[in-house]
Order: structure tokens, then sequence, then C-alpha cells
């Protein structure tokens, strides 16, 4: 059972045959009367088999909802914690630059870039070295954070001036600042253990 289209398609089939099943029977109301029986057993299959599919079409679609759910722990979008970890509360601030004064909360991961539809941190396009994907910020589980340039053209470095090589992980410690392309994009990560 995929979609509704398909239970509706069903739903009609039966409702089809039960009609052909009436049509004969109509025209010899004596029959009807010696057998009444069968149209109630008729009614009640046609009932339980719409049930049936209507059934199977919730499950199915409970069953695409959670595939759609794991897929998003899987790519690390959902991140599953334990109860006895501490609560930490990790920020990426922008100091200057296009974005001066934004904070954002670092659950997981960030992707900072033009792309609208896979960055987080998104800059327009007119802001010049910026690539689609630029980089990524990621919180790891022992509570670090690291930054991945994720091969753009402009490069991502650390406040000291040293470019990350691309799709090369590289932890940055609280306080830590980096930017993407000129310093006129600074950033800096704020971990607070609570």
């Amino acid at each position: 059972m995929g979609s509704w289209s398909d239970i509706v398609a069903d739903v009609e089939d039966i409702v089809n045959d039960v009609r052909q099943t009436f049509t004969g029977t109509e025209q010899n109301a004596d029959s009807v009367s010696e057998f009444p029986w069968v149209f109630a057993v008729v009614a009640g299959i046609a009932v339980i088999a719409i049930i049936i599919i209507l059934i199977r079409g919730i499950k199915a679609k409970k069953a695409q909802n959670i595939k759609k759910k794991k897929t998003l722990y899987e790519q690390g979008y959902l991140q599953y914690r334990s109860a006895k970890e501490p609560v930490c509360a990790t920020y990426l601030n922008c100091d200057k630059g296009y974005l001066e004064g934004r904070r954002y909360a670092i659950t997981n991961r960030l992707t900072i870039g033009h792309n609208p539809e896979r960055c987080n941190v998104l800059y327009p396009v007119r802001v010049g070295g910026i690539a689609s994907e630029h980089c990524e910020v990621r919180l790891r589980t022992d509570g670090q954070v690291e930054i991945v340039d994720l091969g753009s053209m402009g490069g991502t470095f650390l406040e000291n001036g040293r470019q990350l090589m691309p799709n090369v992980p590289t932890i940055i410690k609280n306080g830590g600042r980096f930017y993407l392309a000129t310093t006129g994009e600074m950033f800096r990560i704020d971990n607070k253990i609570q």
C-alpha cells in the first residue's frame, strides 16, 4: 500500500463488485426474499475489506514518517542525547561581517553558505567569497566543536590566519574564532556547559 490513491482505487473496486452482485438480484425480487442473509454477508465483507485497506494505508503512512525521522538522525540533523549527559549550550556568534550580532545555537551541525536548501547560516549571493556550501560547524558527542571547510574557493581560516584543509575536521576551542574568505567575516564559538 503506497498511497491514498491506491486505497481509493481498491475501495472503488470493492464497491463495483458489490454492485455487480446486486444487479442480477434486483430483477428477481422472489429470490431476494429467499436469501436475505446473502446481502448481509456481502455487505459485511465489503465493510471489513474497507477497514483493512484503511488500516494498511495508515500503517504505511506511519512507516514513511518513521523512515523519514530515522533519515534525519542518520544525516546528523537531529541528535539523540542521554539523560545523563550534561546540557551544553553551544553557540556560533558572528562578531564581524554581514551577519554581525547574530547568534546560532549549535545542537549538532550548522552549514554556512549561500544555498537556502542546505545551509542553516545563510548568506546572500551578493556577499563575495562565500560559497554555496562554504563550511560546517559540528558539535561532537564529547562536547567539542569542530569546523570543516567544504571545499570553498575563498577558504576557511582560523583566527591566526591558518587556512583549513578542505574536508578535514579541525577542533576549535571555546572562544576560538575563524573567518570565511576575509577577516571581515569573523565568527566565534561560545560553549557553556550547564
